[in-house]
């Protein structure tokens, strides 16, 4: 549950990124309209539509990905320990998307902490923990040894 919990949070905000990097494409659009002159313009129009074009598609696949994560949340609540009412973020659409505005789906929850105690657990943020635990398991097994 932990692991869809950090891939859909990954995924989302590798979303909000390319959402960004598109409207920011866009605005440098608006941008280049106001200030190049009309030949130079037309260059610079015609590249950054292409440019938006291209990352469509992966916004679109990233979108996918989220709501088949979101899917699988839904599968795992109220097994393995999982609370019923484990939250589950709402799924994404794709229509108006691109605008990004305040009020968008992808925007519920941002923080989106529903660990117990509000925080990622150690052994799983941090890899010197995960690796004091192998450590600590590789020692109980041959203090086991030991004692056969």
């Amino acid at each position: 549950w932990i692991n869809l919990q950090l891939n859909i949070r990954v995924l989302r905000d590798q979303l909000i990124t390319k959402l960004r990097a598109h409207k920011f494409e866009l605005a440098n659009l608006e941008c280049a309209h106001a200030s190049w002159a009309m030949g130079m313009y037309q260059k610079t129009k015609s590249h950054v539509e292409k440019v938006v074009k291209q990352r469509a598609p992966g916004i679109e696949a990233t979108v996918h990905k989220y709501n088949a994560k979101r899917k699988e949340m839904l599968k795992e609540r109220g097994k393995n320990g999982v609370r019923r009412d484990a939250y589950v973020p709402l799924e994404l659409v794709m229509e108006g998307l691109f605008n990004l505005d305040v009020d968008q789906d992808i925007w519920e929850n941002a923080n989106m902490v529903d660990f117990e105690g509000g925080e990622i657990p150690l052994w799983l943020a941090n890899k010197e923990v995960r690796d004091g635990i192998r450590a600590a398991q590789e020692v109980k097994s041959c203090q086991e040894e030991l004692r056969r």
